[in-house]
């Protein structure tokens, strides 16, 4: 009896693929099946399979006739899978032994749809490693009454997913060649009734050398628009809720903070970021209630003003920084019954930003310590009462660092 089925998609993983296959290996839970699905590799992966599959009777081997990307070519394993729960593994990446086993009894512990374990991220090239902890992030928010499919959102590969899930074609993963797992992950995460965690439950993610970030170019970003718009017409295919909203505010966030960096390392021009913005804007509008979405996320107020996001392409002028304080504080002025924490956190940022990471510009100060505390003073005055309450609440070690650099800076020299 097949009770796990671990689906692998293929493409190119010589050099790594042997270290995940020995994990499958060792294994203590041995009621497994594993399906590797090549997307049409050009190395010797597959053979490298077909020698495992030699020796273990639990592998099959799926071939694609033309390559799909790794969203289409989990799914393939998907329609192929027997087992009870579906598991889904990089094949450049490692499990712990006890990986299965733990995560099944906690599975079969309350009859869970989805139970699951952490990732310890690993510097193939250096050997160091830290454990991404978002388990914990998970269970506080769900105590504070945040569904799940907000806050699991990443590490796809660390669970088991009960296969009655699957059973309607609809939790599937994106067509997109970008962001397929996190779509998959709204999809499964809104359909499951509950999950459950085991910290103790390991799977090993591999850096390559050289792969740190993938690089912001027109493309990429492209990819993770198509692979947004995706998750907007799911959501919009049923009745979206406070939620749904919450859930849009972040991924929109996230692609925004994504446009602003490659436009400030200049992987885009002026007009791939604009074209970039409108394309979000055109999926902004697409949704009955954009307030929510506004309200929710300071930055897609921003993005609906794009061509001003950053003047001259230059985030180091004082200008830009002084610009994007306004911006915050027009924000809030106009919405006075924001409590949002993230948003007055990021006005935190924005006040640092005057001052920092580029302290000179053309050899001259950006700022003078008196300007900018008029500066401020100016813009505070501009808040109601409760409003400033909350700006000192959450912004006052923001400010106190602002302070510390600006006495450095202004402070006489020592003789």
């Amino acid at each position: 009896m097949t009770v796990i089925s671990v689906i692998l998609p293929v493409y190119n993983v010589e050099p790594y693929i042997g270290a995940c296959i020995e994990s499958l290996k060792r294994q203590s839970f041995r009621d497994l099946e594993f399906i590797f699905v090549d997307d049409c590799s050009t190395d010797n992966s597959v053979a490298v399979i077909e020698d495992f599959a030699r020796t273990d009777p639990r592998v099959r081997i799926i071939r694609n006739t033309e390559n799909l990307g790794s969203g289409p070519t989990r799914n393939r394993g998907i329609e192929a899978a027997k087992g009870e729960y579906l598991s889904f593994i990089d094949p450049d990446d490692w499990i712990a032994p006890d990986f299965y086993e733990r995560l099944y009894a906690k599975a079969v512990s309350g009859n869970y749809d989805i139970a699951k374990g952490i990732r310890r991220k690993v510097d193939l090239e250096s050997g160091a490693s830290y454990i991404e902890k978002l388990n914990p992030a998970i269970r506080k928010n769900l105590k504070q009454g945040i569904p799940f499919f907000v806050l699991f959102s990443w590490q796809h590969q660390t669970a088991i997913y009960k296969k009655n899930l699957f059973e309607d074609k609809k939790v599937r993963y994106g067509n997109s060649r970008n962001g397929q797992d996190v779509t998959f992950l709204l999809i499964v995460c809104k359909k499951a009734r509950n999950i459950i965690f085991d910290d103790d439950a390991v799977y090993y993610y591999s850096q390559r050398p050289g792969s740190q970030t993938a690089p912001f170019t027109k493309r990429r970003l492209q990819y993770d628009l198509d692979s947004l718009t995706e998750r907007i017409d799911f959501l919009l295919s049923g009745n979206m809720d406070t939620f749904d909203y919450l859930y849009l505010s972040q991924r929109f966030s996230v692609f925004v903070s994504c446009l602003c960096y490659a436009i400030s390392v200049d992987s885009l021009s002026e007009e791939q970021a604009a074209e970039l913005a409108d394309a979000l804007s055109q999926q902004i509008i697409r949704l009955p209630d954009q307030n929510q979405v506004k309200e929710g996320s300071v930055e897609i107020m921003i993005l609906m003003d794009h061509q001003k996001l950053i003047p001259a392409r230059n985030l180091h002028s004082k200008e830009f920084r002084y610009d994007r304080v306004r911006r915050w504080v027009d924000f809030l002025s106009k919405h006075p019954e924001i409590k949002n924490t993230r948003i007055w956190t990021g006005f935190d940022l924005a006040l640092v930003e005057v001052i920092f990471p580029s302290n000179k510009i053309s050899g001259k100060h950006v700022f003078s310590g008196k300007q900018y505390f008029a500066f401020i003073r100016e813009q505070i005055g501009r808040l109601t009462g409760r409003q400033r309450s909350l700006m000192f609440r959450y912004s006052s070690p923001a400010m106190i660092y602002a302070l510390k650099i600006i006495y450095r800076i202004i402070r006489p020299k020592e003789n």
